[in-house]
């Protein structure tokens, strides 16, 4: 989309959104693929997620193209296939509410396709988050229905171990329209980051283990729309839809793309009016302490320029997994806000192994990743966070031990699984925890090292076993190699290896 000015009709239409009617247990949910084609990829997941909704007695279908992957692999067919099936999910009465399977890019492509009136003629909850806020308001501003941010399909409904009692129960009241959403504490939350497209990982519940609660930065009252996104996508959504944020509460998270905060927040400020604002909600960080994001928030909050003039607002830090009406969550407990204000190359995965293979980034990285300095250069470290910010999930493969892999993932600055030891060791840096590994088989290796050892008695070993570097006595040890200052040699354990 192209900057827009919002004709008087859709200033009026935003200012008096009309919520669609109740969905309760019994309706019917149907299931669409705006963006990326996850569902296609991980079937164990689709799986989990239909278990959840069913068993909250929902029913559930999928859209006619909601499994498709697109040629290039990274949207769930073309635009126009998955703009059919959001129109076609509006039109068809047995539908009560239409809910995203994925957020990624490629929801903003739809907009175009899409029939405003016909949407405006059949009003129905739309539930999505991230890149899907396009859609949200495109609803909001072209056909003047209100909508809900903050949950998808497979990322928070699929979760492993179930969907979080709060997401389900969030979930449900904000369909159900005739009661108010009131947004409660909760006592803890969870920021892990888990890539799904190992299936060793993608099985593990993940842990909550972070304080929750609430910051209050500037202790009020405020009153207005609810408007906000992702923090980068925020100026692009003003500028698309030609919105005013004067008296509406803002509210913005920032996602695990890992691009620092600061710089992203000075661009909003430069692109966006946020003097007239009546408050800011904020989501917690998902990789940042609670305290040190609140001082870093307060930080940025004391140099929005023109604070001083504005009137007093209430900004407030708030954890992970409430649902409300009008904010979200990226890939963490769900909160889930009533927001206010196959042709050409299509095809279908056919096995569980074809999906987990395809949709990620690998990385060798020593004459590829890293520069002849073995170093990831500025420019190949902002090109991997595009990647990590598209959805695309980032592995490492190297014949480096993990502890030499480690200062390259400190370097990029993102948390990964990386395989390493030439296949043998598969680490998951996010977790500190081995995934996989497959060390060489002793029946053989024992043959081998005794006929070594025949024909060279002075020899020394060394091994590599799972985290230890093992040595024999006597081991020569290299130095570290010219300009790769992240390979000395550095043994773990003096003992002769044991096979």
């Amino acid at each position: 989309m192209t900057a827009h000015t919002p004709t008087t009709m859709e200033t009026a239409l935003l200012n008096s959104l009309r919520i669609p009617g109740p969905v309760g247990p019994g309706d019917h949910i149907r299931i669409i693929s705006p963006g990326m084609p996850t569902m296609s990829y991980i079937p164990d997941r689709v799986a989990r997620a239909e278990r959840v909704l069913r068993d909250q007695g929902f029913t559930v279908s999928y859209a006619a193209n909601a499994f498709l992957i697109s040629e290039d692999g990274t949207t769930a067919g073309t635009a126009e296939q998955r703009a059919a099936d959001l129109m076609a999910a509006f039109a068809d009465p047995s539908v009560h509410a239409i809910l995203a399977a994925d957020a990624g890019l490629g929801s903003q492509d739809l907009l175009d396709a899409l029939d405003p009136a016909a949407i405006a003629a059949n009003p129905k909850p739309f539930i999505g988050y991230c890149d899907n806020v396009f859609l949200n308001y495109y609803l909001a501003t072209r056909a003047g229905i209100s909508s809900l941010y903050g949950c998808t399909f497979m990322v928070h409904i699929g979760e492993a171990g179930g969907a979080y009692p709060e997401t389900l129960d969030y979930l449900k009241r904000a369909l159900n329209s005739a009661d108010p959403l009131v947004c409660t504490q909760l006592p803890s939350r969870t920021g892990e980051l888990v890539s799904w497209y190992v299936p060793e990982l993608e099985v593990i519940p993940r842990r909550r283990d972070i304080p929750g609660g609430w910051t209050w930065l500037r202790p009020g009252t405020g009153r207005g729309r609810l408007l906000g996104g992702e923090i980068t996508l925020i100026p692009e959504l003003v500028d698309s839809f030609g919105l005013s944020l004067a008296s509406t509460v803002l509210f913005w998270d920032i996602s695990y793309h890992g691009l620092a905060v600061q710089p992203l927040f000075k661009e909003m400020c430069d692109k966006v009016d946020l003097t007239g604002l009546a408050g800011m909600v904020v989501g917690a960080h998902p990789l940042m302490a609670p305290a040190e994001w609140a001082r870093t928030v307060g930080d940025l909050i004391d140099e929005v320029p023109g604070r001083r003039q504005q009137r007093p607002e209430p900004h407030v830090s708030i954890v992970d997994g409430a649902v409300r009406r009008g904010g979200r969550a990226h890939t963490r407990p769900a909160r889930l806000p009533a927001w206010a204000g196959g042709a050409g190359g299509q095809r279908r995965a056919t096995s569980v192994r074809e999906c987990r293979g395809m949709p990620m980034v690998v990385c060798d990285l020593d004459g590829t990743l890293l520069n002849s300095a073995g170093e990831v250069s500025a420019r190949t470290r902002a090109a991997l966070r595009e990647v990590c910010r598209a959805g695309w999930p980032l592995l490492l493969s190297t014949a480096r031990p993990v502890r030499h892999t480690r200062p390259v993932v400190d370097a990029i600055d993102h948390e990964m699984v990386a395989v390493c030891g030439n296949g043998s060791i598969t680490y998951d840096f996010g977790r500190e925890r081995v995934v996989d590994y497959r060390p060489i088989p002793k029946a053989g290796l024992r043959e081998t090292l005794a006929s070594l050892r025949a024909a060279h008695p002075q020899m020394r070993l060394g091994a590599e076993c799972e985290l230890e570097l093992v040595l024999e006595e006597g081991f020569a040890l290299a130095g570290p190699e010219p300009g790769s200052p992240w390979r000395t040699p550095t043994p773990t354990c003096w003992r002769p290896p044991t096979w």
